[in-house]
């Protein structure tokens, strides 16, 4: 037979700084499983963009099962999304992309199975669409699309056909391998900027493309779009991100040389794509509430219970304070009277007389008290002591008494 099928699996999440963390969701599950290409997380934050796959931002991801609700729909308006990219290995014909469309709407599973639509009808749903980023070593455009225009306004630099020319913002010297600004050959930063007016309406959108040890930021605004309105609905019910890596031989409208000659590429050659791109760095500010709040739960508070030794059982810390102070008191007046009867033994004794009655201080009492036991035992004690005068406990008589066994514990 031949090879086992390939099982539906999620590539992960990653933390997205003013957000949390965001899970990825691949296309292809519901073609051929086997076929499917899906982007790999890297150690960190680094969406490494495999060619071949497409991936949404969502909330969870559950493998096999596409639900257009756990696509993340975000209000970018007044926001600004940062990110880091790394196109070194995406030369002509080649695409990386980054953008937004409104995934989370759609309740239509569409061609595809998982809900995916876009400005140019791809899967067969047609959507707003924003291009943060559709670019390769040579070439870079940014782009706002209504739902039903595929061409869109955008900005850049590349592209063309016979009789046009695409964006002509900067030029080769600008932007590309080697370049002046942007080296395209090395990793650089994106930030896009979605502007608003003193209503809060979306105005466009303002990208700035900048790198480590370059002075010359490249910036663009792209503004006076006619199908704003449309673009500003589809923001303020929340657009999902999007991630790809795809290739075509026909990829000239993106890089090629365009009517007058300046674009960058005579010939798309799709074969020579590198295998990936990368995308990292994420971060969007000011900060989105968070994707999945965790509530703190507090425990109650135990109250702490008084402990006591030896304390009757049930009773409070006054009673016992009120037992033991009794007590002690009971016994410190017998232990005085013995003590005077002693020594008034002692004194008789002395001066010869010999016979005498025997006083003890006698206690009324309750047999049933426990206070009469304490009472008792003290009494009698001392009294062995006062007749002994220097006796050791053993020449006294009796054995030591048992401690006491403590609450709740078993004997050995």
């Amino acid at each position: 037979g031949g090879a086992a099928a390939k099982a539906p699996s999620c590539p992960g999440a990653f933390p997205l700084k003013g957000l949390g963390n965001v899970s990825l969701i691949p296309t292809g599950w519901l073609g051929a499983p086997e076929e499917t290409v899906i982007p790999e997380l890297l150690k960190g934050d680094v969406i490494n963009t495999t060619m071949g796959s497409r991936a949404y931002f969502a909330s969870a991801c559950v493998a096999g099962k596409y639900d257009n609700k756990q696509y993340l729909g975000l209000d970018f308006r007044g926001k600004t999304l940062t990110y880091t990219t790394d196109l070194s290995m995406a030369g002509c014909g080649c695409n990386a992309a980054l953008y937004l469309t409104s995934m989370h709407q759609n309740e239509r599973a569409s061609e595809c199975g998982d809900h995916y639509c876009d400005a140019n009808n791809v899967c067969g749903e047609s959507c707003a669409e924003i291009d943060i980023q559709e670019a390769n070593i040579y070439s870079w455009h940014s782009t706002l699309h209504s739902a039903t225009d595929h061409t869109g306004l955008g900005k850049g630099y590349g592209g063309g056909g016979a009789g046009w020319s695409g964006p002509r913002d900067w030029s080769g010297l600008d932007y590309g391998p080697g370049a002046r600004c942007i080296d395209t050959n090395l990793p650089f930063q994106v930030s896009a900027y979605f502007p608003v007016d003193d209503g809060g309406t979306s105005t466009g959108m303002e990208i700035t493309l900048t790198q480590h040890g370059k002075d010359c930021p490249l910036w663009m605004r792209i503004g006076d779009y006619p199908g704003m309105a449309d673009l500003d609905t589809a923001l303020a019910a929340g657009m999902t991100p999007i991630v790809s890596y795809w290739k075509s031989d026909d990829m000239m409208w993106m890089d090629g040389k365009g009517s007058d000659g300046k674009g960058p590429c005579w010939k798309d050659v799709p074969e020579d794509c590198g295998e990936y791109v990368r995308f990292y760095n994420l971060a969007v500010r000011p900060d989105f509430p968070p994707l999945e709040p965790i509530p703190t739960v507090v425990p109650p508070a135990v109250p702490k219970v008084p402990t006591t030794t030896g304390a009757p059982s049930g009773s409070s810390a006054p009673v016992v304070q009120a037992f033991f102070g009794g007590a002690f008191t009971m016994i410190a007046i017998q232990a005085v009277a013995i003590l005077a009867f002693w020594g008034f033994r002692v004194y008789v004794a002395r001066n010869g007389q010999e016979s005498l009655p025997v006083i003890c201080p006698t206690t009324t009492r309750n047999a049933l008290s426990p206070l009469s036991r304490v009472f008792a035992g003290s009494s009698q004690n001392l009294l062995t002591l006062a007749e002994t005068g220097e006796a050791s406990p053993a020449e006294a008589g009796g054995a030591r008494p048992a401690p006491a066994q403590a609450a709740g514990s078993s004997p050995q």
